[in-house]
């Protein structure tokens, strides 16, 4: 099936690095990365974002490309986890 600009991903669920190293309550664009590579969700609504245990809304943040810009910049102690999720509507080919 074609498809007009980037394909879906079909059951890539990605573990994003950890970047709260990188905190500093002024800084509010980082990479996203998982194992050092970069790492492009399809939409902002394609990623799990949590910023000290807090699910973050996608009004809290956008996505372009492989980075990630929040609203206000996290602060030194928080911690970030994320998640990026392929396409749950559908689940490939059963093998």
């Amino acid at each position: 099936m074609s498809y007009i600009g980037k394909s879906p991903t079909i059951g890539r669920y990605i573990e994003l690095d950890d970047i709260s190293s990188s905190f500093n309550g002024s800084n509010v664009t980082f990479n996203l990365t998982s194992g050092g590579t970069a790492v492009t969700p399809q939409t902002d609504a394609n990623a799990i974002i949590s910023i000290s245990g807090v699910v973050q809304y996608t009004s809290a943040y956008t996505i372009s490309g492989s980075q990630i810009t929040f609203s206000s910049a996290p602060l030194s102690t928080d911690n970030f986890s994320g998640r990026v999720l392929g396409d749950s509507r559908d689940v490939g080919t059963p093998t």
